[in-house]
This record gives structure tokens, sequence and C-alpha cells, in this order.
């Protein structure tokens, strides 16, 4: 191989010419090495600690490691690949009992030793001369690197000498869009105090070829899957209601992690429960057992087969109900019933004994089978290495597990020196098929194989990445097998578009100095930003329909939130009013960080804003660079993406009014009390809404519910709204005919004086209108006026006698009260009249409502009189 050798205690070694010129940066500055897995980002860190050792003899270069096995890999790469006299200290030595005068050059920790090292005093920050973070994306929240970064930056603020320092990562963030990606990059950055830089290695490393085998569940195993996942949810709401849990799991049922979540709830949530009663606590702990089991059951149903998991299911339920109280028996036998009903035994017995996914594994393994053939097969947890292990013997290949070495207290996990073994024996070809957990994915020096396969849900970009990378061999391939019918697994388009908005992100910010990737602000790579983004711009379809959704919805949120994490700035919004002063058009200016835009012209100012946010916004997302809100509302696996009922964005006409704007207004200008919203939530987590109306107090009503299953409240009520518009409209109630003849009024006037303006004529056209309009234009006008309906209230009950009163209580227990007032009538048969408004949250609303309803039931009968005054008003 050409290149650059290496210096000092690494003469020996010779470096390809990505990694000497790597090399090079990273000598002039603190410096973030980001390159693909198995391109010798580990040979680059031993040369640059070879040259600062040979600077600073006097000082130590510390390489820290996320984990005991990449400790004890690094330690003994450094020994091979250099002269320096290396120390690896790890938990699973006896203490770390490093003094000043040792005699190692390098010391290779895991991340948490260094810390505790540091905050004892047994280390201090002059004695290092290069603080290496391997795998380093995971600087950041709580992780022991970044607690040994704050320090770092503590001793740096008060000009104290700090070490250089290195990352070396295949993959330094991932965000949903591109904006989110280098927002997160450069906070690694300043995280790091240093610069990310790439390299090609395309003419040095074959990227394996990928094939994707997306299969159907057959139907036994989409009925028990679909019956699952309700009682999932049945059991986190009951551990809610219960304060055992703060909030829904953010977590997929059948994966490893909510079984780490579900174990953890048994075990230690319920017994810090301390609202509730010891017998409820023990009822909670057994219910925690049961998400277990039925989490175990949906990965045994995805991975082995329908037949397995019913098996696992019965015995369970079998195991729980004898240890169980005779109560608990029957809240148990209640859970379990919609499964258990499923298959009867005849069914039972004809259960797949193989899953789809089973079966193409099979397929594969058998065509790829050949001479000089290594498998490595991801799957989910312990559980299905186990499982799988035994299926795979049993088609006479060889195979053995792989898993992490934690849970060694319940005898599940793999101790480190088996690990060890079981690495040291599949290069040595004593077994073809390695089936591991994901603890083979980040770093660990596993011997060359050509066949890679994810037969568990890929969770995110860089498990992706790490996982490909396993395949190392010239011509290998990387194989995913999923089912569709799986909630857990992400899109495979969508995970190779985050990982080209990754590579994407590191391009734009190799191009930056130090100086430019420090501040909390893109403004200053702007230019760097728009040359790439037009050569890699997004094609349409590839837009994410729900953050055109947010456009629509909250624009002005939405801008607010992405420049904030963009330019480190809130956008500065100016509105303009221009025409004559009784008709005026409104235009907003917005300036964010380099973004100057001028909005369209509206009648409202706030239209004009919105209009404004949502150009902004649609350029922004034109490049990719919008940074969604998180989701934390209800679980990732309850999320379900619906085609938006709304036009697209660029079709909406500039003076179209909101759904629910233009609904309450049609009301209110028609005399009709303002409509009543309610909403139900579907098992898999979509909302229906309901509109109801009301014309009057002898009219029934009307209920108008959303055309289909919509992903938010917001977009299931805006389709309900629009059902109750298109109802008014047929009444001949249309605001917007009045409307325009407003503005049409105003416009032909906008010459004349004030004082000059055909008022008589108005009152005219209201009067010979009101005739059309079921004789509630003078009631309308008279009402939407604030305080109208009580003076008008006041104004009769006074001219005829009548004694009237209003009253109104407030629902208790709730931080936000609901008001609700009655008005109370007494009309010339001495009959009392109630009339109840609905709730509000304003008393003021709640008595002006019930007044109206007051004035409707005197208008009906013929006895209400509308002064000239208020018409006039």
């Amino acid at each position: 191989e050409s290149g650059a050798s290496g210096a000092g205690a690494c003469a020996g070694v010779v470096l390809r010419d990505y990694q000497a010129d790597l090399l090079a940066q990273c000598l002039r500055e603190n410096t973030v090495v980001s390159l693909d897995t198995s391109t010798g980002k580990t040979l680059i860190a031993i040369h640059l600690a070879s040259r600062l050792h040979d600077e600073f003899p006097d000082k130590k270069v510390v390489f820290l490691s996320q984990n005991v096995q990449l400790a004890q890999q690094q330690a003994a790469e450094f020994e091979r690949f250099s002269t320096m006299r290396v120390g690896c200290f790890t938990g699973e030595t006896s203490g770390f009992c490093w003094r000043r005068d040792a005699l190692d050059d390098t010391l290779i920790l895991t991340a948490q030793i260094f810390l505790n090292a540091l905050s004892t005093a047994v280390f201090i920050w002059h004695d290092v001369s290069l603080l290496i973070f391997d795998e380093c994306h995971h600087a950041n929240k709580r992780h022991p690197y970044n607690e040994i970064l704050k320090q770092y930056h503590t001793v740096k603020s008060n000009n104290l000498p700090v070490p250089r320092t290195m990352g070396l990562t295949a993959g330094l963030a991932s965000g949903r869009t591109l904006g989110e990606t280098l927002v997160q990059m450069q906070k690694l950055c300043r995280n790091l105090d240093a610069v990310v830089r790439s390299a090609d290695t395309s003419p040095y490393f074959q990227m394996p070829k990928e094939e994707v085998y997306a299969l159907d569940m057959d139907t036994q195993s989409a009925l028990l899957y679909t019956t699952l996942f309700p009682i999932f949810r049945q059991l986190e709401r009951m551990f809610l209601e219960n304060n055992v849990i703060s909030g829904l799991p953010d977590l997929q049922p059948g994966s490893a992690e909510y079984g780490h979540w579900s174990k953890a709830l048994a075990k230690k949530e319920v017994s810090r429960a301390a609202s509730c009663a010891s017998n409820v606590r023990l009822q909670l702990q057994l219910l925690a057992q049961c998400l277990r089991v039925f989490n175990r059951c949906l990965i045994i149903l995805d991975e082995i087969s329908v037949a397995a998991a019913w098996k696992h299911l019965r015995e369970k339920y079998a195991a729980l109900t004898e240890a169980a109280g005779p109560d608990m028996q029957e809240k148990l036998t209640v859970l379990f019933l919609p499964v258990l009903r499923l298959f009867t035994d005849a069914d039972v017995a004809a259960l797949p004994v193989r899953s789809a996914k089973l079966l193409k594994l099979r397929e594969v393994i058998t065509g790829e089978y050949g001479k000089e053939w290594k498998l490595i097969l991801f799957v989910k947890t312990r559980l299905s290495v186990e499982m799988l292990a035994e299926e795979l013997k049993g088609m006479k290949f060889t195979a053995q597990g792989f898993t992490g070495h934690g849970g060694k207290g319940d005898g599940t996990g793999m101790p480190i020196k088996r690990q060890r073994q079981v690495r040291m024996d599949f290069a040595k070809g004593k077994f073809d098929i390695m089936i591991a957990t994901s603890v083979a994915e980040e770093g660990l020096n596993i011997s060359l194989c050509n066949l890679v396969i994810r037969y568990d849900a890929i969770p995110h970009t860089l498990s992706y990445i790490q996982s490909r990378g396993r395949a190392r061999k010239k011509d290998s391939k990387f194989i995913v097998i999923y089912h569709n019918n799986n909630r857990e697994h992400v899109n495979f388009d969508e995970l190779r578009r985050k990982e080209r908005c990754m590579r994407l992100a590191v391009r734009i910010l190799t191009e930056a100095p130090q100086s430019l990737q420090s501040p909390r602000s893109l403004t200053p790579l702007w230019d760097v930003i728009i040359r790439y983004t037009d050569a890699e711009r997004l094609a349409p379809d590839q837009t994410d329909p729900a953050l055109m959704d947010l456009i629509r919805d909250a624009p002005k949120d939405m801008l607010l939130r992405t420049c904030e994490q963009l330019f480190g700035a809130v956008p500065q919004l100016e509105v303009t009013k221009k025409g004559p002063e009784h008709a005026p058009i409104f235009e907003c200016q917005i300036t964010a960080g380099p973004l100057h835009l001028v909005g369209k012209p509206d009648l409202k100012a706030s239209r004009a804003e919105a209009l404004a946010c949502q150009e902004t916004l649609t350029q922004l997302a034109q490049r990719d660079l919008l940074i969604p809100p998180e989701s934390k509302d209800k679980p990732a696996y309850l999320e379900k993406r619906y085609t938006s009922t709304s036009p697209p964005l660029e079709d909406q006409p500039a003076t179209e009014m909101h759904p629910k704007s233009l609904l309450q207004h049609l009301c209110q200008s028609s005399g009709y009390p303002n409509p009543a919203y309610d909403y139900s939530v579907t098992t898999d987590g979509s909302f229906t809404v309901t509109v109801t109306l009301r014309f009057g107090i002898s009219s029934p009503p009307m209920e108008f519910t959303s055309a289909t299953p919509c992903r938010t409240r917001k977009d299931a009520e805006k389709d309900a709204a629009r059902a109750a518009c298109a109802e008014l409209r047929r009444r001949g109630t249309t605001a917007e005919q009045s409307a325009v003849a407003t503005e049409n009024t105003a416009v032909a006037d906008a010459t004349a004086p004030l004082s000059t303006q055909n008022t008589s004529g108005v009152v005219a056209a209201a009067e010979a209108a009101a005739g059309a309009a079921d004789a509630f234009c003078v009631l309308r006008d008279a009402v939407v006026t604030p305080g109208g309906a009580k003076n008008l209230l006041q104004h009769n009950c006074q001219l005829r006698g009548i004694p009237w009163n209003v009253m109104y209580v407030a629902s208790a227990g709730s931080r936000a009260p609901l008001f609700v007032a009655d008005c109370i009538l007494t009309v010339d048969d001495a009959r009392r009249h109630t009339f109840t408004s609905r709730p509000f949250r304003h008393k003021v609303d709640a008595e002006k409502h019930a007044a109206f309803l007051a004035c409707h039931f005197l208008h009906e009968q013929g006895q209400l009189n509308v002064p000239p005054k208020l018409i006039n008003t």
C-alpha cells in the first residue's frame, strides 16, 4: 500500500493516503475522525498518540472505551502497532492502582474508570497529553464521556492547560432531517472541543451488496399480533393511573428495550409507588410480569413461529395463575381471555411451526452456503439467540450465540472470557454462524465475514451503518429480513435517507474551520449549506407529510423552534399595515438568521404572519432543514401516518380561513351557539372527532363526524368542521358572502370620508336579510358584540317587567375550572324558565351563552324587542 509512513513509535507501520491526511489534520487541531467501520480509525489514533508521546514524554495518552471488551481489544491494537508501553484498566480488573511514576505510556480505560480517577484526583488534567474518545457519538446527555468533558471545559474556562482531544466514530449523529443532524453534530463538536473531518475511502473498500426481504405474516400470526397490542396499552394505562409511571413509555412492544423496561417495572418502579397499598403493589407486580410474558410472546411470534408463541403463552399463563391468589386469578383470566380464545385445540394443531421470516432465513442461508462462508446473524434478544441456535443446529449448520455480559445475576449474561473464546473460534472457522445481539454491532473486531443478516428490527441509522460494516470481505452481502406487520421496524428507505443526511452534514462541516463549527448557529455556514443542498436536494415525494401538516397548522411555533436551533436566535416578525384606514391590508416581513422574506398580504394581521411563516418554513423544508418537535404525546408504536385530507400547502388560497375558525364565525354570525367538539381515540392511536351544532331550543342538534381516522386530533377536528361548514352553507348562512359584501362596500367607499358612508343602507340591507336568514339577523348583530346578548336580555326584561337572574357554578377539583351559567326567567304565565349554558373556561362566556338562549326563547315567543341603538352598534 502506498502512503506516508508514521513516525516515532510507529515507524514501521504504513498509512494509506487518506489516513495520512487525517493524521496531519489531527496534529494541527482537535479532531473527530468520522469514517466507516473497518477503515483504520484506530491506526490513525495510534500514530497520533505516538507523535504526541514523542513530543511530551512525561505525559500520558489516555484512550477511553465504551466497555471492557472494547478496552481490551484496543489495548491489543496498541501493543501490536506501537512500541509504547500500554496499561489497560477496566471494571474487570482488581482496581485502578495507577501512579504518576508508573512506566505506562498509554492507558486504555473504560470511561467510568477515568471519571472516577478524575473525581478522586488520582488523575489531574496536566498528566494527559492526548484524550481519545472511542465511539465518541455517545458524548451527550448523562454518559460518562459527557461528564468527563464537562470537567474538561471547566478547566479550560479557567485558562488552565488541557490535553488535546480526538474522537473516533462511524456515525457522529443522525437526525430526522438534515437540519437536525447538523445541529446535533455541532453540539457534539462543541462537547468534544473539536472539528469533524472525514475522507473518501471508496478506492480501498467496497460496500456490501444490500438485499431487503419484506414479508407478510401468515393469517394466524397476524391475528395474534394485532390482538396482543391493545393489551399492552391497557396495562400501561393501569400503571399510569396508579402513579407507578409518570408517562407512557416511548418503546415498542416486542423489543429488547421494552423487555428491560417491563423487568425494571416489576422489580423497582412498582415497589417505589408509595401511593399504592401493599396488596395493590403485589397485583401490579404480577401485571408487570404479564407485560414481560406478552413481550416475549411477540418476539417469539416474530422470529420463530405462532405455534411456539402460543405454547409459551399457555405455559406462562398456567404458571402465573398457579402463583396468584383467587382474586388475581380472575383478573388474569380476563386479561388473557382475548388471546386464549383465538384458537381452538383443533386450530392449535394446525398452527405454522415456522414463521415467514424463519422460512426465508433458511432459504437465504441454504442458497449462500459455500466453502469460504461466514455469517453474522443479528437478532433481538438473548431468548432469540437460544431459540435460533437450536433451530439452525436442526438444519445441520454449526452456530454459536454471542450476547452481552450484563445480567450475570440471573445467569443470562455471557462472561467476557467466553465472549473472547467465541470470537476466536469464529475466526478459526470452528463454526460458521454467529448469532449475536446488538452487542456485536459497535466497535468489536470480529473476524472477516461475507454475509450479515439483520433478522431483527434496525432501530436507527447508526445501527444500520455499524451492522452493515461487519460484512468486510470482498463481494459480501448485507441482508435484511423483516415482517411488514412489525411496527417496530423502521422504514428501510428512511434509514438510507438519514444516512445520506448524515454524510451530507459531515461534508458540510468538513469544509468549515474550527471557529465556525463551535458557535451555536449555522449562519456562518449558510453559503456551504446552500451549495450542497442545491446539489443534493430531496425529491418532493420524499418530504415528510407530518412536517407539512406542522407547517400548515402551527407555522409560528414551528418557525420559532427551527430558528432557535439552526440560527441560535428567534425570528424577527414585522407586520406592516397598508391601504386606507377603514380597509387595511397587512404584510409581514421575517428575518430569520440569513433569511429575509416578505410574505403575501392579507386582510388579517395574524393571517399575514402565518402566511409569511409558512413560506419561510417551506423554503427551509425544500432544503430539509426543519427541526421537527419531539413526539412525546404517545408511544411511537401507537403512531400511524394517514394521508392528510387537507389540500397541499401551495394550493391553499391566501385568504382561506381555518375550518374551526370559519365554523365558529358562521355560528356566531348566524346567531347559533358555538359548536361543541367531542373526540375519541381508537386502539391504533388515531382520532375521530364529532362536532355538535344546535340551531335552537326546539330544533334537534346535528352531529358531524370526521370522515376518516386522523393521525392527530387537530386534523380530525378540521375534517369534522369542514362537514359542519358545508351544512351551514346549505342553509344559506355563509359568512363568506357577507364578508365579501362588506369588503366590496368598504373598497367602493374607500375614498369617501367615514362620516359620509351609507350607514342607513347597511341597516336596511341587514333588515332585508333578516327574513331570508330565519329572522336571526337582528339578534345576530346584537349578540356578536361583547356582552350584547346580556344587554339585549336586560333591555327586554326591564321593558316588560320580567324578573330575571343569571347564576353560575364552577367545577371543583380542577386546575382549569369550567363555568356553567343558568339564566332564570319568569314570564307572563308566572312560569319559571331556566336556560343552561354549555361549559366555558370563562364566566363571562357562560353568562353570555345562557343570555343568548333566553333571548332566543323570547324571539320564538314573539316577545323580543331590539332597539335601533343595538343594530347601529
